[in-house]
């Protein structure tokens, strides 16, 4: 039994870990895997966007999000969702055992992408990431958008 048991576990492992080119493979029960490794911030976000809200999912990931993975054109592309209340679902790393049981919304991760641009971070460190829109920050996100690239913020 043990034997079954240790099996069973070294399969799913390796299963989760195996990545197919375009970094996003679908398990059996339909939550799909994402690499940061092989994305960038934009193919990202829009790949979350293109996922649903649903309770019962989460978008499970691997990989890390090193500094300077957020480029200055993902900030142009993502600074027009900023405000948005769209839900979305949490991001959950393949390591983690908890089970996020709130929702996340589609401007709350435009605004912590923008963020790891503006200060350099690193987008995603935890176990899970969950986020929601917010108007301070988006108002204090624009502000410093306009001051940071007024030539595409004063154009004509």
């Amino acid at each position: 039994m043990r034997f079954i048991i240790l099996a069973c576990f070294v399969f799913a492992f390796q299963s989760a870990l195996t990545q197919t080119n375009d970094s996003v493979r679908a398990q059996s029960d339909s939550i799909p895997f994402l690499s940061f490794d092989s994305m960038s911030a934009t193919e990202f976000f829009d790949f979350i966007r293109n996922h649903p809200y649903n309770e019962k999912k989460v978008l499970t990931v691997h990989g890390n999000c090193k500094a300077g993975w957020v480029k200055e054109d993902d900030v142009h592309y993502l600074i027009r969702f900023i405000r948005s209340t769209e839900k979305m679902p949490c991001l959950n790393h393949i390591i983690s055992s908890f089970w996020p049981d709130k929702g996340s919304e589609l401007g709350g991760y435009a605004l912590d992408l923008i963020m790891s641009y503006r200060y350099n971070s690193k987008f995603f460190e935890g176990l899970y990431h969950c986020t929601v829109s917010n108007n301070s920050r988006a108002d204090e996100y624009e502000q410093w958008y306009r001051e940071t690239f007024p030539e595409k913020t004063n154009k004509k």
